[in-house]
């Protein structure tokens, strides 16, 4: 299935959260946002601050909003203040994410390593999911969509390897699909952005990060509840669990 992608179809603004803006897909997508007249609230890491968003706040004064937050230790309170100001979020994008250790043999895998790619890549979106859901629910059309990866696949699985980044990706999936039933009004989806050339992706990815970011953000403006926990690629194509 290949959903229907409009770029030129006149929407109204949406106020959308997007975490790990700094850098990759999560700083593309933001600026891909922000120019289709979107209102952007993007959180960053303390040290992760660069002049490549500040070039982008500077452009962008009025609608991008930015805050500090580590999703592997969200402050409730600090948060809530901060959400205080908008009276609704329409969509959440839980962007931020790692891919540590790489490829590492399973005999030689230090265990509690695993704990970090399941705080951030896994616990860190449902943290920031349960912390937005009354703002989501002040939304007419809310959305959620995680940005996973086709290594959380199971049934795309022929290589084995990853173990951490593949265990913590299947994990959101599933976090996905169960969210996905229980809220049957907020539309949730897990999305493969592709092999993007960023930091995490290296130099020899094929697929630019600014054409990832048009992509992505025509299936997440687009987006509706009849798609609701299922798993796309950055084309708007189902990928297999």
């Amino acid at each position: 299935m290949i959903l229907l992608q409009c770029t030129n179809v006149k929407l109204f603004m949406k106020y959308i959260f997007i975490t790990g803006v700094n850098r990759g897909i999560g700083f593309f997508l933001t600026k891909e946002l922000l120019k289709r007249g979107h209102s952007v609230i993007g959180t960053y890491r303390k040290a992760s601050f660069n002049n490549n968003l500040q070039k982008l706040k500077s452009a962008f004064p009025t609608t991008l909003n930015l805050t500090c937050l580590d999703v592997k230790a969200v402050e409730q309170n600090e948060l809530t203040r901060y959400l205080n100001s908008f009276k609704a979020i329409d969509i959440l994008i839980n962007n931020a994410g790692i891919l540590d250790f790489g490829n590492v043999p399973f005999d030689k895998l230090q265990m509690d390593d695993l704990l970090r790619s399941i705080e951030v890549n896994t616990l860190g979106p449902m943290k920031i999911t349960r912390l937005l859901l009354p703002k989501l629910s002040e939304s007419t059309s809310p959305r959620i969509f995680h940005m996973t990866s086709q290594m959380g696949s199971i049934a795309d699985n022929q290589s084995g390897g990853y173990y951490f980044y593949r265990v913590s990706k299947a994990a959101l999936n599933m976090f996905n699909k169960s969210f996905s039933q229980d809220y049957p009004n907020i539309t949730s989806i897990v999305i493969h952005p592709g092999w993007v050339r960023t930091d995490m992706g290296g130099n020899h990815a094929p697929i630019l990060p600014e054409v990832a970011a048009i992509k992505i953000s025509d299936l997440i403006l687009t987006a509706n509840n009849l798609i609701s926990g299922n798993f796309y690629n950055y084309k708007g194509e189902i990928l297999p669990w």
